[in-house]
């Protein structure tokens, strides 16, 4: 499992590269084995599966909310 480490925006993975790709991840821009190797880093690091968690169901509330994709 990945270590994890503390930065000014809370608890970090130890890997900083997969801090970098949860956005892309969520927002569907991993493909192909990088998507795969992330998955499987997921699985095993806590501090990722939450803020994989955390964004997609962020994402989600975003699209759904019919206020905030309408015209005024």
């Amino acid at each position: 499992m990945a270590e994890s480490g503390e930065s000014k925006k809370g608890p970090r993975c130890g890997e900083p590269k997969w801090n970098e790709a949860i956005t892309a991840y969520c927002f569907g821009g991993i493909r192909g084995e990088d998507r795969d190797r992330f998955e499987a880093h997921v699985l095993e690091c806590g501090l990722c599966w939450q803020e994989v968690q955390r964004l997609d169901s962020l994402i989600n509330t975003l699209r759904s909310d019919k206020s905030l994709t309408q015209r005024h």
